[in-house]
C-alpha cells in the first residue's frame, strides 16, 4: 500500500474507533553508545492515548537540520522502523549516521494504530569527518593506461570472478583482502556496512545510480559491457611489482552491449578501454583510454549508501563519451593527529650518582589512535647522559571501548 492509502485507511479506522489522541512524546531519547557512524539509541516506551495503551510503530529519521515541523520530519531520511514494547519498556534502536554527513539530528516519532502521531523527540549526533565523509575526489589530466598483465578469464556478459588481493587495503575505513570483479566495469567490495549480494533483476546485473546507493563497489566505468566479442578482450591484472609494491591495477578491454536506444535503433558494440588502480592505502584511481564512446556509464565509489558519484563521467539516460577522459582519484582523508600529553614523576630527590625510578603517564585526548608511539627519555647524572627508548602504543578510551563493543 502507498503512504496515502495507509493514511486514508488510518483515518477511516480513527473514525470507527473515535481515537484522536496521539501517543505521548518520548522524553528521554539519548545516544547510549557511538562507534564511528554506528549509533545505539535508547528511550522509554511512551503511553498511547495520553495515559493508556501503547503505540504501534516508531519512525526513526535523520536530517542535517533540526526537525522544525512534521513536514521536515516526513521529508527526512528514514533510518529504521521499530515496533514498540509495552509502555515503560526500555527501547533500543541500532542505526548508522549516513556517509557524507558529519553532523545532524535523529528524530523519533511514535504512531498509534489509527495513525495519530506523537511530537518528535530529537537528539543531535556527530562524527569525525575522516569517518563520516571519508573520501575526497580529484580529477586530473588523462593518463596512459597500463599495458600487458595477466588475463583473468572474465569473459562473457554479466560475468563475475572473486579475486584475493596481494595485500590488505582500505575501503570506507574497512580493511579488505578480497574483491569480486564484474565484466561490467565494476569491483564489488565485501564490507560489513553494505548489503551483501551482486545481482539485481535476475539474470543480469542491475546497473543504476540507485543500485550504487545499495552496494559497496568501485564503479570505474559501470555499464552493460561484454568481454567475449573480440579476441583479447578480458579483464587484466597488473602488479604489484618491484617498482610499485603497494598498488594493483585491473584493466578492462571490452565492448558495450548493443543496448536499444529507440524504435529500431541501438548503440552498437563500441570498444571500451579503462582501468581501476587500487592502492594499499585505499586510494582508488580510474583512467580512460581509446574508445569509450556511446556509453551509459556510472563512475564513483560506494560503501552501501550515499555514494560518491563523479557527475562529469556519469550518465544514465544520455549517451556519453569518455575517450581519454580525465583520470579520477578517490583518496581517503587522513585521520586527525592524536593529542598526547606526557606526565613524568619520581618519588626521590635527584642526587648525583643515585639510581632513580621514573613513572611516565601518556594520555591521549584523541580523536585518533596514537599507534607506534615512542617514549624518548634523556636523563643527566652529573656529566653522564644516557637515552632510553620504550615502545608505547597509546589508544584513547573511546577507541578501546569501540573495539571491545564490536569484538
Amino acid at each position: 500500500m502507498s503512504g496515502r492509502r495507509l493514511d486514508l485507511f488510518a483515518s477511516l479506522q480513527a473514525l470507527a474507533e473515535n481515537d484522536t489522541t496521539a501517543p505521548a512524546i518520548i522524553t528521554d531519547l539519548h545516544v547510549s553508545f557511538q562507534g564511528r557512524q554506528n549509533i545505539v539509541l535508547r528511550w522509554t516506551a511512551p503511553w498511547d492515548d495520553a495515559n493508556a495503551g501503547r503505540a504501534s510503530l516508531y519512525q526513526v529519521r535523520f536530517s542535517d537540520t533540526p526537525f522544525t515541523n512534521e513536514q521536515a520530519f516526513d521529508q527526512a531520511r528514514s533510518l529504521i522502523r521499530v515496533f514498540p514494547l509495552p509502555t515503560g519498556g526500555a527501547e533500543q534502536a541500532n542505526v548508522q549516521i549516513p556517509y557524507r554527513h558529519a553532523s545532524g539530528f535523529i528524530g523519533v516519532r511514535a504512531i498509534d494504530n489509527v495513525g495519530n502521531k506523537s511530537a518528535i523527540a530529537t537528539v543531535s549526533v556527530s562524527d569525525e569527518l575522516v569517518h563520516a565523509d571519508p573520501y575526497t575526489i580529484q580529477e586530473s589530466a588523462p593518463q596512459a593506461l597500463s599495458t600487458g598483465g595477466t588475463a583473468l578469464g572474465i569473459k562473457g556478459d554479466d560475468t563475475f570472478k572473486e579475486y584475493v588481493l596481494p595485500f590488505n587495503s582500505d575501503f570506507f575505513n574497512n580493511t579488505i583482502d578480497r574483491i569480486t570483479i564484474s565484466s561490467n566495469g565494476a569491483i564489488y567490495v565485501p564490507i560489513p556496512t553494505a548489503p551483501s549480494g551482486i545481482f539485481g533483476n535476475f539474470p543480469g546485473e542491475l546497473i543504476s545510480l540507485r543500485a550504487l546507493e545499495r552496494k559497496a563497489l568501485i564503479a570505474g566505468l559501470w555499464d552493460d559491457l561484454r568481454t567475449d566479442r573480440r579476441a583479447g578482450d578480458d579483464v587484466y591484472v597488473i602488479g604489484p611489482d618491484f617498482q610499485h609494491p603497494d598498488r594493483i591495477i585491473f584493466r578492462w578491454q571490452a565492448v558495450t552491449y548493443d543496448t536499444p536506444t529507440g524504435p529500431g535503433t541501438s548503440r552498437g558494440e563500441n570498444p571500451v578501454n579503462f582501468e581501476i588502480e587500487l592502492g594499499r592505502d585505499g586510494m582508488v584511481t580510474t583512467r580512460y583510454g581509446e574508445g569509450n564512446q556511446k556509453l551509459f556509464p556510472i563512475v564513483g565509489v560506494s560503501g552501501g549508501f550515499d555514494p560518491y558519484v563523479v557527475n562529469s563521467h556519469s550518465s544514465e539516460s544520455i549517451l556519453k563519451d569518455l575517450t581519454h577522459a580525465p583520470a579520477v582519484t578517490f583518496s581517503l582523508r587522513l585521520p586527525t593527529a592524536p593529542q598526547l600529553r606526557l606526565t613524568l614523576a619520581t618519588s626521590s630527590t635527584v642526587i648525583s650518582g643515585q639510581e632513580l625510578a621514573y613513572s611516565a603517564l601518556a594520555t591521549n585526548s584523541g580523536p585518533s589512535v596514537a599507534e607506534n608511539s615512542v617514549l624518548d627519555v634523556t636523563l643527566s647524572l652529573g656529566q653522564t647522559f644516557f637515552r632510553v627508548r620504550v615502545a608505547l602504543p597509546v589508544r584513547d578510551r573511546r577507541r578501546e571501548r569501540m573495539a571491545e563493543w564490536f569484538g
